[in-house]
């Protein structure tokens, strides 16, 4: 089957055309709450313009929104994918499977600067009727007040950022390809074992990896991954969807996110960030 998402809307309830909210990462749902039947059931009661904020049991991440100093002081409940055991890394799952019992939700409080904090696991990416959509967290904002809740859903992509320790249990568990996003030079001086060089400076220029370089090249590095091989051989899992953890030195470096970039535009789907990078791992 091939993989649709290079076609991709931000998420299955955006349109292709989505209009980008906020910044170039947060889009606006096509699907109100009004019409998202399971969502009424968590939307939390707002009463006395207050919210009680709240996160999963079990977050381990914290994202900051930045919204602008519009929406300053609202409530915002925010809703995402499960995170996807090591068990299953060699699957996409169906968005149903993916967001199950809906535990992966929570109410932030917008500041006066107009930030939210956002405690989560790692959304899982998810795949249906032909598309895969990259991580993501939902969030519906309330009306000016906290007086209720707003019609809106927003969208907003996840490149979640994973720890040291995750980066063992992953290789360990074989399932995802490490890669390193630095020049090549770097690469040879010092990288993380078991990586694959991928440097963002391929892209950009006259002549630039092209996405048949890019999926070539990924199709002889699963010799680094043999479970995750054996996926996309069988075609259980498509090569635009294997799951992939990049890095670069430190974590003010940029490198990843460019690299991110030029992948995501490519169709790669199931990204991760170690941010700490090269440095944090050797410490």
């Amino acid at each position: 089957m091939p993989n649709k998402t290079k076609k991709k809307q931000p998420c299955r309830t955006c349109d292709h055309e989505s209009k980008k909210m906020f910044n170039d990462e947060i889009f606006q749902s096509r699907v109100k709450v009004s019409n998202y039947r399971v969502i009424h059931k968590h939307l939390p009661e707002l009463k006395d313009g207050k919210c009680k904020e709240s996160s999963p049991n079990d977050a381990n991440k914290t994202l900051k929104l930045d919204l602008g100093t519009t929406y300053k002081s609202r409530c915002l409940f925010y809703f995402a994918a499960k995170s996807k055991p090591h068990a299953q890394c060699d699957k996409i799952n169906h968005p149903d499977y993916a967001y199950g019992d809906y535990t992966n939700i929570g109410v932030a409080k917008v500041d006066s600067k107009g930030i939210a904090t956002i405690k989560y696991r790692c959304p899982q990416a998810y795949r249906e009727k032909g598309f895969t959509y990259i991580p993501h967290i939902h969030f519906v904002l309330s009306e000016p007040n906290c007086e209720k809740w707003g019609d809106a859903i927003y969208t907003h992509h996840i490149f979640c950022p994973i720890t040291k320790q995750e980066v063992d249990d992953t290789v360990l568990a074989d399932c995802a390809l490490l890669v390193n996003s630095l020049p090549i030079t770097y690469f040879i001086k010092q990288s993380i074992p078991k990586s694959i060089p991928l440097p963002y400076t391929s892209f950009g220029e006259k002549d630039s990896l092209t996405e048949k370089d890019v999926d070539n090249y990924l199709t002889g590095c699963l010799a680094h991954s043999p479970k995750i091989k054996k996926a996309v051989e069988s075609g259980k899992l498509l090569l635009k969807d294997i799951p992939m953890i990049v890095y670069c030195y430190k974590a003010s470096c940029d490198a990843s996110h460019k690299l991110a970039h030029h992948l995501q535009k490519m169709g790669y789907t199931n990204l991760k960030h170690y941010k700490g990078g090269i440095l944090d791992y050797f410490k």
